[in-house]
């Protein structure tokens, strides 16, 4: 749990710092919001791939004596997922509500056109953490596979 734990947690810093980087950037606007979509897709996907390769290598090589079977390697991701859940959810609010109240309701606007009436930040952290739960399941089926080793 704590390789799980210790990568979860880097996951989290990684994004909080690319938010923050946006915001320096001015992605974070209505105007630049179709720039925005891209360019946070690609960087988060790259530091989830980044980060879950190197869990579910450290798990094995560390934590399992270099053997680890698939179901060993999934659990271990989605270990780490289920972390990373409260852990992203709070930095990521932070961000909304002290670096950047702004940029939750121009990412409504953007994606909603005003057509729901519901909180900004909650709307936000529900469409994020929905990514964070199922791309952190795709991670785990995936890089428990590419990662597994059985003893020989």
């Amino acid at each position: 749990m704590k390789t799980e734990t210790k990568w979860a947690v880097i996951i989290a810093i990684s994004i909080f710092i690319w938010f923050f980087i946006e915001k320096l950037l001015g992605l974070q606007t209505l105007e630049e919001m179709p720039t925005w979509v891209i360019a946070n897709r690609i960087a988060i996907i790259l530091i989830a791939l980044v980060c879950y390769f190197m869990a579910t290598r450290e798990k094995r090589e560390h934590d399992l004596g270099g053997i680890m079977t698939w179901n060993q390697g999934f659990w271990a991701a989605a270990t780490m997922t289920l972390v990373l859940i409260p852990v992203c959810g709070l930095l990521v609010y932070i961000f909304l509500t002290a670096v950047n109240p702004d940029f939750a309701p121009a990412r409504m606007a953007y994606t909603t056109n005003g057509s729901i009436d519901k909180d900004a930040i909650d709307y936000f952290l529900s469409l994020y953490l929905a990514d964070v739960v199922i791309g952190g399941l795709l991670m785990s089926v995936v890089f428990a596979f590419v990662n597994k080793r059985e003893a020989a």
